[in-house]
C-alpha cells in the first residue's frame, strides 16, 4: 500500500547519500594519503 512506498522512499533517501559518502570517502582518503607521501 501507501506505507510501503513511503518506507521505500525513506530507505532510498538514506541509502543513496550513504553510498555517495562512502565512495567519496574512499577517494578522499586516497588523496590525503597521496598528498602526505609527497
Amino acid at each position: 500500500g501507501n506505507w510501503e512506498i513511503l518506507a521505500t522512499a525513506a530507505f532510498v533517501s538514506i541509502a543513496v547519500p550513504l553510498l555517495v559518502f562512502f565512495s567519496m570517502q574512499r577517494y578522499l582518503v586516497r588523496g590525503l594519503l597521496a598528498g602526505s607521501v609527497k
